[in-house]
């Protein structure tokens, strides 16, 4: 997964951040060792909970078909309303045989919990991936990493019309076509890496479709000017609830950036649930966001 990124991600050097003590209060570390990438086969391991839909949906802009891995929770039945989770980079969530490097295993989590939500999986654009992901001007961050960070400056980056794209095209199809809550409260948003940069976005440019949004290491790094900006014209009083999450050791300032886009979207909102998790040790990989995915879940249901 994520071949731009790790090329990126050379570049990056691991250290370790203290989280100071005025964020106690709205932050959790908690200890843990290095959760590696595991070792993996090819081997099909989706859920029988898992369908893929049977459409496909083409992006415009980058001239690509996305596919959707839908999860449907143990006993559906259309006579019934499920809350939806829609997560990003649906090769990854549910099976080893169509990630990159590892899936996130969110059927075996949901099966085991017997979790009643929908969670819908849509797959990235491949090499296009960082374009679509990236709602922002390239930031001048980009220059520090290298020739394969400074060529991405020459590409488009189309984050505003995936978002657009996910609310306008794909909701819609879900609920018409299976048996959701549509409203805002019972409608979530997750997603990591770049991925977690576009959820941040949206939720930001989307309140009245969301209420509850899972940014699990974001590449802030791509512009931090630009997503301050965008805060920075968002009304305070917001009501979306977020719920951070970061490894210590992913890069070496992937820390310190969330925790401050944290502290600003905080003096945004109002009576919101926000949650900022610092994993000591954790990597940049789907094994520690897997691990992290149940918390996610517990949070959602509070």
């Amino acid at each position: 997964m994520y071949r731009n990124f790790f090329v990126l991600s050379l570049f990056f050097i691991h250290l370790s951040v203290n989280v100071q003590a005025q964020h106690t209060a709205n932050v959790s570390v908690t200890s843990g060792k290095n959760v590696a990438p595991k070792t993996y086969t090819k081997a099909i391991t989706v859920s029988k909970n898992i369908t893929k839909v049977k459409d496909s949906f083409y992006f415009a802009p980058l001239q690509v078909w996305h596919k959707i891995y839908l999860y449907l929770p143990n006993g559906y039945t259309p006579t019934k309303r499920y809350p939806v989770l829609y997560m990003h980079d649906g090769q990854n969530l549910f099976d080893n045989a169509t990630s990159y490097s590892g899936e996130w295993e969110v059927d075996e989590y949901m099966d085991k919990t017997n979790t009643q939500c929908i969670v819908v999986g849509i797959t990235n654009a491949g090499s296009g991936r960082m374009q679509q992901y990236n709602p922002y001007p390239w930031g001048k961050e980009l220059n520090t990493y290298g020739d394969a960070a400074k060529s991405m400056t020459a590409t488009i980056p189309y984050g505003k019309e995936y978002a657009a794209f996910l609310v306008t095209t794909i909701k819609p199809y879900i609920d018409a076509n299976y048996s959701t809550k549509r409203s805002r409260a019972n409608t979530y948003l997750a997603g990591s890496s770049m991925g977690g940069l576009i959820s941040y976005y949206t939720a930001l440019k989307y309140p009245n479709v969301f209420s509850k949004v899972g940014i699990f290491s974001p590449s802030f790094w791509i512009n931090m000017d630009a997503i301050k900006q965008q805060l920075s014209y968002t009304k305070k009083g917001s009501k979306m609830n977020y719920y951070f999450y970061a490894g210590s050791i992913e890069s070496k300032n992937l820390v310190a950036e969330v925790m401050d886009i944290y502290t600003l979207t905080k003096s945004k909102t109002k009576k919101a649930n926000m949650q900022l998790h610092i994993k000591a040790q954790a990597q940049h990989n789907e094994a520690s966001w897997s691990a992290e995915f149940p918390e996610f879940m517990k949070w959602i249901s509070k």
